[in-house]
């Protein structure tokens, strides 16, 4: 079956109307940025989880690193997004991004060198909740500026 052009036209331009928001070139930087950052995120989320489970063979201590990376949300969350409403928020993000930088390289080498134990990957995912960063993000995106 074939269509009419007048059909094929009308899905090339709802195609076109879709992505329009494409058009902004701070837009499209933040939607590729997040892009590759999120897909980083849980690759390490899930490579960490492997990790474990290849260090105890238990579930049990599995939930308890995915429980240490979500302890910070409880406590800090309510207080993250008045804090980016007063700092600067461009060092917010900076410095939580070196920070999960650092954590991440100290958990890599740890792996590397042979010597990690679960500790060190509870430590790591407690620190790196993320809620200060999260927060000082959306707040940039909704304002509009950092």
């Amino acid at each position: 079956m074939i269509l009419p052009w007048s059909e094929i036209k009308n899905y090339l331009f709802r195609a076109t109307f879709t992505f329009r928001a494409l058009r902004s070139r701070n837009y499209a930087i933040y939607l590729f940025g997040m892009l590759f950052s999120v897909m980083g995120t849980w690759i390490q989320i899930v490579a960490t989880g492997w990790l474990v489970y290849r260090l105890t063979g238990s579930a049990y201590m599995l939930g308890i690193v995915t429980f240490a990376g979500q302890i910070p949300s409880l406590f800090i969350a309510p207080f993250a997004g008045v804090f980016a409403d007063r700092m600067n928020r461009k060092n917010i993000i900076i410095g939580t991004q070196i920070a999960s930088m650092i954590l991440s390289l100290a958990l890599a080498l740890l792996v590397l060198s042979h010597s990690v134990e679960i500790w060190h990957i509870i430590v790591s995912r407690f620190f790196r909740g993320g809620e200060f960063h999260r927060y000082t993000i959306s707040t940039c995106f909704y304002q509009g500026h950092c």
